[in-house]
């Protein structure tokens, strides 16, 4: 395991680390997470180290055009404002996922969870990528870490790289405010999560949340 901050020679790194199926840990513009390429041997590879089974994982994408390869554009055309306003940014939307993708991409209901980050080490990351995998940076049941510092050592012992913020020391790179939830998959709009973005804000864009 080694830490490198996002800049454009540890891009590279990581990279690499992904398309071989390795995961990697750390800072984002939301909690301090894990990030795996969406591939079955990475999502195997993510279910073994958080300890869980049989439940989907966040896909993060590099802009709203990307949405496509996930999600047919009948799915969203109703949040595209919404969409344009708070893309990139922490706002995570559940749609129902286009047919033909594989069921370890989407949740056993055929949904599937999208979010475009707000932070342009992740950014540059994401060209390389239709998607990567995100969750908490934590085993199932225990407490999500505020800190890199904090990192339970069962997972450090199976990530390659630790991502930390440019000029910040590991030990000091502060967990955020997790991504509002919303899901769009039923004739009403549900929030799930209230979390960095108010319902408030939403509510700009679709009043009936």
């Amino acid at each position: 395991m080694r830490k490198h901050w996002l800049g454009d020679v540890s891009i590279e790194l990581f990279r690499a680390a992904l398309q071989k199926d390795k995961l990697l840990v750390g800072a984002s513009d939301t909690i301090l997470g894990f990030l795996a390429a969406v591939t079955e041997k990475s999502k195997t590879f993510l279910d073994e180290t958080k300890k869980r089974v049989d439940k989907p994982y966040i896909i993060l994408i590099g802009s709203l055009e990307k949405l496509d390869f996930f999600v047919d554009p009948q799915e969203s055309a109703r949040v595209r404002p919404l969409l344009a306003a708070c893309w990139p940014g922490p706002l995570t939307v559940i749609f129902k996922a286009k047919k033909e993708l594989p069921a370890f991409m989407k949740s056993l209901e055929g949904t599937i969870a999208i979010r475009v980050p707000d932070h342009a080490g992740l950014q540059k990351l994401l060209v390389h990528f239709p998607g990567l995998f995100s969750t908490s940076a934590n085993i199932s049941g225990r407490p999500v870490p505020t800190t890199v510092a904090d990192f339970d050592p069962e997972i450090l012992k199976r990530v390659t790289y630790v991502i930390t913020e440019e000029g910040v020391g590991v030990e000091s790179v502060q967990k955020k405010a997790p991504s509002t939830i919303i899901d769009c998959t039923g004739p009403e709009i549900k929030v799930i999560r209230e979390g960095a973005y108010s319902i408030a804000q939403l509510r700009r864009y679709v009043p009936s949340l």
